[in-house]
């Protein structure tokens, strides 16, 4: 639960956000509400507005792209029909509030109306929210993610506490998916909702980033599989994870590619080496 919620830094980070854009809309007052009232009354009404905005759209749309994904379709897909679908009990409360401030405005409105304006304010609002949660996530920096191969109990290994029971904890590899990164035990996977960077920072077990979207227990690696110029890692569970060129001198250096290369691919990788 805490994943589709948060925490207390996320929200005083997003929330802020919505007192800003609560001011400069009261500022410049959208929709026609520059005419409604004094300046002070229209930022009050959008800083409120905005905050119970972000209240709502927020758990509710990561909810929402929780149930997604294990309906097995994509955030992209499920995040503007969660705010489509949200938008409507929003726009009732828009208009409560709106007609309850400046009564005039009701005759000139019709519910398609204050559904529009739920949707147009509610997909940015929502889309920056999910954004910043995960290019900058809460969770701070450990060991596990620092790109230094550990040994298991290094670190808190809380990321294990958010597996299903069914999945046990022996943790193989993970891999990032859009907002989520799904994690591989010998036993299958399971989809987390959080940013791949936060995953390896509740990590306890030893393993490295070797991809942008992978990061792998050195239990799990059984050998290197060469295409050319392109490595990746066979897995015991005949996953192949792809190695970024910037991560085969970490790898090197951590002694995974000595003990498993063949000398074939010893031979393979000096020549690209040397080119």
């Amino acid at each position: 639960m805490g994943v589709l919620i948060g925490d207390v830094r996320e929200w005083r980070r997003e929330l802020l956000g919505a007192v800003a854009v609560g001011v400069f809309f009261g500022l410049v007052g959208p929709f026609g509400t520059y005419f409604n009232d004094t300046v002070g009354v229209r930022i009050a009404f959008w800083v409120g507005m905005m905050v119970a905005g972000v209240l709502i759209y927020v758990p509710l749309l990561r909810l929402a792209l929780a149930l997604g994904a294990r309906l097995g379709q994509p955030a992209w897909f499920t995040a503007p029909l969660a705010v489509l679908v949200i938008a409507a009990p929003v726009s009732l409360m828009s208009a409560a509030v709106v007609v309850g401030l400046w009564p005039r405005v009701g005759p000139h409105m019709r519910p398609i109306d204050w559904y529009g304006q739920a949707v147009v304010l509610g997909l940015p609002l929502s889309g920056l929210a999910l954004w910043t949660r995960r290019a900058f996530p809460s969770q701070p920096a450990s060991p596990a993610g620092d790109g230094k191969a550990r040994p298991a109990g290094d670190a808190p290994s809380a990321f294990l506490d958010r597996l299903p029971p069914r999945l046990g904890r022996a943790l193989l590899c993970l891999r990032m998916e859009d907002h989520y990164v799904r994690a591989y035990t010998d036993r299958g996977s399971e989809l987390i909702l959080m940013p791949l960077k936060a995953a390896m920072a509740e990590l306890g077990a030893e393993g490295l980033q070797v991809h942008r979207s992978w990061w792998v227990a050195r239990c799990a690696v059984t050998g290197v599989v060469q295409d050319g110029r392109n490595l990746k890692l066979k897995l015991v569970n005949d996953l192949e994870a792809p190695v970024s060129r910037k991560s085969i001198a970490l790898l090197r250096q951590a002694g995974w590619l000595t003990e498993l290369h063949t000398p074939e691919s010893n031979r393979r990788t000096a020549v690209e080496t040397n080119r």
